[in-house]
């Protein structure tokens, strides 16, 4: 039997697609925060009224047990879901008392630097999508073969020349692809859209290879990036082709899509590119975000000083000088 929590969830995300007119990546995480929550209070036995089910009390609960089993970035997304629902709840007059309004969160989340590759790292795996990702796929060089090898190649340079997220990637359509410009339209998150530009002849030819064998194989369709069927790639394939390649690559350590976009705002800092640049490649809506590469460029800036300093060029032994 459904419950008056769940109808009401189900509501809120009616207005999420119909009003706010969310997207459909946001909605699904929506469904799955807000159901993670509604199965906490069924097991609590706090689902009864919403009056009941939405209290400090019951919140901070969810909040210890989460916070036993969950990285901070997943509770911090969950309670973000939760606060929305709690919030259109209050304006429709159907929660009196908001208990986030009552609260003050402050989860703090441990400060990582983002894992950028090296460019020795970046060489090892175009080398093997190159030069191994055909012959060592297992099939008979026929056409599919040919077809996922070129497909291989344009998502690795599309990756590394875009930074785009792997999501992103998967979305991009035919309408979005200016081929005379070599620019791409990505719709990011909120629905905010940038214009990329991913010309460099590498990928230019990956594209025209690519685009060529598709037609060759009859692919239809709006998506750029398609499997083997002709059907949209998801990104969970692109997380295989990276896999694939990294281990064809012999690299001992975990290197995902997202590896390729710090190693993209990464280098394009160490580059001299301006941060606001920088900012709008990636589609970061706050500075903030960005920022976070100045840590890593500063992390190689102290080890070029160590290995540039011109004191290094000073043959004065401080050991054999307290000898004397």
């Amino acid at each position: 039997m459904t419950t008056v929590i769940q109808a009401q969830m189900e509501r809120y995300l009616v207005y999420c697609e119909k009003e706010r007119r969310l997207s459909e990546n946001t909605l699904k995480a929506y469904q799955l925060d807000l159901k993670h929550f509604e199965c906490f209070l069924t097991e609590k036995g706090f689902n009864e009224t919403i009056a009941l089910a939405l209290t400090k009390s019951v919140i901070q609960q969810y909040i210890a047990e989460m916070n036993e089993q969950y990285a901070v970035k997943t509770v911090k997304r969950r309670l973000a879901a939760l606060r929305g629902f709690c919030n259109w709840l209050e304006e429709g007059a159907m929660l009196l008392n908001n208990p986030f309004q009552q609260m003050k969160l402050r989860i703090r989340e441990p400060f990582r630097l983002p894992s950028a590759m090296t460019m020795k790292e970046v060489q090892l795996v175009l080398e093997a999508v190159y030069e191994k990702g055909m012959y060592y796929s297992g099939r008979s060089l026929g056409m599919t073969t040919q077809f996922l090898h070129y497909r291989d190649i344009l998502v690795i340079e599309m990756l590394f020349a875009t930074g785009v997220r792997v999501q992103e990637l998967c979305s991009i359509r035919f309408n979005d692809m200016d081929f005379f410009h070599r620019t791409v339209r990505i719709v990011g998150k909120g629905n905010k859209e940038r214009i990329i530009y991913y010309g460099n002849d590498a990928v230019n030819y990956a594209m025209k290879q690519y685009n060529w064998i598709r037609k060759e194989m009859c692919f239809g369709g709006d998506y750029l990036f398609v499997n083997k069927f002709g059907d949209p790639l998801s990104p969970q394939a692109v997380r295989n082709i990276i896999k694939k390649y990294v281990i064809l690559a012999d690299i001992k350590r975990n290197i995902t899509p997202h590896s390729f976009r710090h190693t993209f705002a990464t280098l394009l800092l160490e580059e001299g590119v301006d941060l606001r640049y920088i900012q709008e490649y990636l589609g970061h809506s706050s500075i903030s975000t960005t920022q976070i590469y100045l840590h890593v460029a500063d992390k190689k800036a102290l080890k070029l000083l160590a290995k540039k300093h011109p004191r290094r060029k000073i043959v004065v032994d401080p050991a054999r000088m307290n000898s004397d």
